[in-house]
């Protein structure tokens, strides 16, 4: 009778985005052929980084599709709030709400307007 009715846990759905057998990452300091003479200041220049990606494979399914683009969307409106809420623009902002013209029109101050009274005689 209570044999249908075990409770079994759902199916583990798996994703495949991408994956890799090998990732390798090296660091040469400066100061080697690549570091040359034109930096500005003391030493050889930079350091030398070096990313190996060995056998990289993806799957580009609707939703690997989707979740890119969402990154990318979200990578780019991060972006651009950051950009906007920079120092260098919230103090451009400020100047131009005290620039002289601002300043005019908040001078001006229109009149209030006057009551007209109306007597009607009979």
């Amino acid at each position: 009778m209570f044999k249908n009715s075990v409770l079994r846990p759902p199916a583990v759905e798996k994703w495949y985005c991408v994956s890799v057998r090998r990732v390798s990452y090296g660091r040469e300091a400066g100061g080697g052929v690549c570091g040359g003479g034109g930096g500005g200041g003391g030493g050889g220049g930079g350091a030398t980084h070096r990313l190996a990606v060995h056998d990289l494979r993806g799957a580009w399914t609707k939703l690997n599709r989707d979740l890119a683009f969402a990154l990318i969307d979200t990578y780019i409106k991060t972006q651009q709030l950051k950009k906007n809420l920079s120092t260098k623009a919230l103090k451009e902002e400020e100047k131009m709400n005290t620039s002289p013209k601002h300043q005019r029109e908040a001078d001006v101050v229109s009149p209030p307007p006057t009551a007209q009274v109306s007597v009607e005689t009979k």
